[in-house]
């Protein structure tokens, strides 16, 4: 295979390059390997993507007068190259390629606008209050901007923290080709968060709207729209505050600021070969969550309860022990693709754990529910507000659940349990929201021989639950 020399430059496959959602013709081009990203013309990237390791720079200069109808002599692209190399955009010599990932599987849900009249349904037994501990606002979490209130956000930035802030807007690669996000700039933190960890700018105008939204996750079903609180959120530990069922008001004015929602499909695939009546698979999945307190318990009854009702026959396809399912996930997975799937599926800390630690021990004593009940929450929103037909198939979704489940009660230190069950919930939670998982799990990925059938997933599940 060819690599780059200097005559011959090869630019790599993997970087993602779109224009500048403020100005169309500078193009941004991002480095998934090293999270640092450049800029160049629109003309220059498409110049660039005429070094493919095998046409000399000769050959780059005939082709881009015919192609591209630029003029540029040898000498220059030379010096372009050259640049490019120092930037880290082409092939080293004998250097790897990355393996390309497997293709996302997509979503059975789908995203629309909220219509009024709709009722708000939550789960009887959750409870929410916000205590300020501030890790909502933390690093790590993208919050998208429109053009207007990233105009809005500058301004109220200069107001409240004075002239020599920095930009709290930044821009954030979406896919190649495809114009770049505006986004808050929240790297070290949100720019809006004070000393005590409070929101400047709680309920005002410049507010962005996920943060308006937020700690609630709502699905919508014809006229029902389930609310529940993410457990991105530390102040969802331990079912602490008021009823949710008492809080209807306020979530319905989240859910009018949230502007659309996941819709679920009219049917629901249950895994490769079967469906049913979307409805009807609400109602199996939602009542596993109204028993018992077991987690796995309840991945098993929504399992098995879908399986019988779908007459799905068992299967004689082995099952994987729950290190060689990891291995086999992790092990098609790049650390620079998902930062936080690739930390949940190798058991390693979450990137913000001593902020969230410092946050725990500002705001009070660490809960003294157990890491088992504190597990249990996190599949109970899971399945009450149908995050898992997030996924291609709720086999799918079911299993990628389970293996979350099982990172967090896995191995538990004796100390401080509960507090590192609810550091690899928050972490698990940014995991099981990344696209990137989907496409492991999916039918290209890794398990896809498996997770075609709902009752390998029941099986599998049985076996991490030991």
């Amino acid at each position: 295979m060819s690599r780059s020399s200097p005559n011959t430059p090869r630019l790599r496959t993997d970087l993602i390059a779109g224009p500048h959602p403020e100005e169309p013709s500078r193009f941004l081009v991002h480095c998934p390997r090293t999270g640092q990203h450049f800029q160049t013309s629109a003309e220059g990237w498409a110049l660039a993507q005429l070094f493919d390791g095998v046409r000399t720079l000769e050959e780059v200069e005939a082709l881009a007068l015919v192609r591209l109808g630029l003029a540029v002599e040898v000498s220059a692209l030379r010096r372009y190259s050259a640049r490019l190399d120092k930037l880290g955009a082409l092939e080293g010599p004998g250097a790897p390629r990355a393996t390309p990932p497997p293709p996302l599987d997509p979503p059975q849900r789908r995203l629309g606008p909220v219509p009024s009249g709709v009722q708000l349904r939550v789960h009887p037994e959750a409870h929410f209050s916000c205590e300020g501990f501030g890790t909502c606002c933390e690093s790590g979490y993208v919050i998208p901007l429109s053009t207007t209130l990233a105009q809005q956000l500058r301004q109220a930035s200069l107001r409240i923290l004075g002239p020599e802030a920095k930009d709290p807007v930044t821009t954030l690669p979406t896919e190649a080709g495809q114009p770049w996000r505006l986004a808050l700039d929240n790297e070290r933190g949100c720019p809006f968060l004070d000393p005590e960890r409070r929101c400047r700018i709680h309920e005002q105008p410049e507010q962005p709207e996920p943060c308006r939204v937020f700690p609630f996750a709502f699905v919508r079903h014809r006229s029902q729209v389930y609310a529940t609180v993410t457990h991105r959120c530390l102040c969802g530990q331990d079912d602490r505050g008021e009823a949710l069922s008492a809080q209807l008001p306020d979530l319905a004015r989240r859910l009018e600021a949230s502007r659309v929602v996941p819709i679920l499909p009219a049917r629901t695939r249950i895994d490769d070969r079967h469906t049913l009546p979307t409805g009807l698979a609400i109602k199996l999945v939602q009542a596993a969550t109204l028993e018992d307190d077991d987690p796995y318990g309840m991945v098993l009854r929504a399992l098995s309860a879908l399986g019988a009702k779908a007459e799905i026959p068992p299967t004689r396809r082995r099952t994987l022990p729950p290190v060689e399912l990891l291995a086999r996930l992790s092990g098609a997975l790049e650390i620079w693709e998902d930062e936080a799937v690739w930390a949940a599926l190798r058991g390693e800390a979450h990137p913000l754990s001593t902020s969230i630690r410092q946050a725990q021990r500002v705001r009070g004593p660490v809960p003294r529910s157990s890491p088992q009940a504190e597990a249990a929450r996190f599949v109970r929103d899971h399945l009450y507000g149908l995050r898992i037909w997030e996924a291609s198939t709720l086999a799918r979704g079911l299993l990628t659940l389970a293996v979350a489940l099982h990172g967090v009660l896995h191995q538990l230190p004796a100390r401080q349990a509960f507090t590192a069950a609810r550091l690899r919930i928050m972490l698990q939670e940014d995991a099981l929201t990344s696209s990137r998982l989907r496409g492991l799990y999916g039918a290209a990925g890794p398990l896809g021989a498996h997770t075609g059938e709902l009752a390998w997933v029941e099986r599998q599940v049985q076996v991490l639950a030991q």
